[in-house]
């Protein structure tokens, strides 16, 4: 079974989450990064892991599928009325394929020795979870990779994509995650941004 390692740090706001869980052979990584401004981003962000949880116990789900869960979170987040927003990527492993969805500009990468493939590079960046108008992409089915990253643009756009894609791939997951957080880390401590890091070693 593919073996994982989750980082959560704090920046002004506190609204990433990050949720992974298993059922037998199959398993789930949600990252969702609340939208800051709403005021109600980590509550959103929440809601977001714990709804795909729920669907994710419920039995195996096709990429198509989890596109559609993810239609239907953005339309119980909106009539929720808590003006909370979030992005979203969920990935199903289930034996040697990943499949999920995804929604705004936390990422997926499949990385190995020749390099990395962005799983949600053509995911709708926009209109996010909690609008009533999101459109999420679905992903998949691949092959599990080498290592798995996912990750909110805590990440993503304070690091150097070459930096991530060396850095992931080095040694242990404990080692590759703790050298990505130091990497974003500023001179203070602190970060520009907050921070959801899963980290998985698809060798098992």
């Amino acid at each position: 079974m593919m073996r994982i390692v989750t980082r959560i740090e704090a920046g002004d706001r506190g609204e990433d989450r990050a949720t992974v869980d298993q059922a037998g052979e199959r398993m789930i990584i949600v990252v969702a990064d609340g939208a800051g401004g709403t005021g109600r981003g980590g509550e959103a962000a929440q809601m977001v892991c714990d709804l795909a949880l729920a669907s994710f116990r419920r039995g195996a789900m096709s990429a198509d599928a989890w596109s559609a869960r993810l239609s239907a979170i953005d339309a119980e987040l909106f009539r929720s009325g808590e003006g909370g927003q979030s992005t979203a990527v969920v990935l199903e492993v289930d034996g040697d394929m990943v499949r999920g969805a995804s929604v705004g500009d936390s990422a997926a990468w499949a990385i190995d020795s020749l390099g990395f493939v962005d799983l949600t590079d053509n995911q709708n960046r926009k209109p996010l979870l909690g609008t009533g108008e999101a459109a999420p992409v679905a992903i998949g089915p691949t092959p599990v990779p080498e290592r798995l990253l996912v990750a909110t643009d805590g990440l993503m756009k304070y690091c150097p994509h070459a930096d991530i894609d060396r850095i992931a791939l080095g040694g242990t997951l404990e080692e590759a995650i703790d050298a990505l957080v130091s990497r974003v880390r500023l001179r203070s401590g602190g970060f520009q941004d907050d921070l959801a890091i899963v980290l998985c070693d698809g060798a098992g």
